[in-house]
């Protein structure tokens, strides 16, 4: 006797995805860290979301997206964000600056190591440059933190 079960594409891609974030770990043992554009994942469930922009994503209401923190100090500064948005091909000089804004200001970033010990991060952007933006140097930046425990 055999059995024919029929499911959904989006259904069975929404399980499997779910499974992966919640059960993959990193090598050090914490849950993973992403990047998610905000745009795209508006009601995701999976993680501690953060979004880590300075200013608000245009054209979305607070109470449409679920985060569970908007962490405006992570972010680079004012104007280290106009300069990047200005000279975008200098990714890796961005990269260096926030780096070193990172570093000294601890006090934004260290809860969010804690997150990862008993949750995926999921580190919420709005820049249409889904691998050139500061969710992405954040998520470098965090790891090298986690690698060095």
């Amino acid at each position: 006797m055999f059995f024919v079960f029929t499911i959904d594409k989006g259904l069975l891609l929404k399980i499997i995805k779910k499974f992966l974030l919640n059960s993959l770990l990193s090598k050090n043992g914490t849950k993973m860290i992403i990047c998610k554009r905000v745009f795209t994942d508006k009601t995701g469930n999976n993680g501690y979301r953060v979004l880590v922009d300075r200013i608000w994503p245009r054209g979305i209401r607070k109470q449409d997206i679920r985060y569970d923190e908007w962490n405006k100090n992570v972010a680079p500064s004012n104007d280290l964000r106009k300069w990047f948005h200005k000279y975008p091909a200098n990714f890796e000089q961005f990269k260096r600056l926030y780096f070193a804004e990172l570093e000294n200001n601890p006090d934004s970033w260290q809860h969010l190591l804690l997150k990862t010990k008993s949750n995926c991060l999921v580190l919420l952007f709005s820049s249409k440059d889904e691998d050139h933006n500061n969710a992405v140097v954040l998520k470098s930046f965090l790891e090298n933190k986690l690698n060095k425990v």
